[in-house]
């Protein structure tokens, strides 16, 4: 089974160029990835 990348939200919209790079190589990779650093609560998720 293949790893998930886990991406921040906060590194995103700090604009930082190695979080950037990471989301467009788990797009292009697998399509998918995990979200962290979002300020959503775990229950609306659940």
């Amino acid at each position: 089974m293949e790893n998930l990348s886990i991406i921040s939200l906060k590194k995103l919209a700090q604009e930082d160029p190695h979080e950037i790079e990471r989301l467009y190589l788990a797009c292009d990779d697998s399509g998918f990835f995990y979200l962290n650093e979002h300020s959503i609560a775990k229950d609306i998720i659940l």
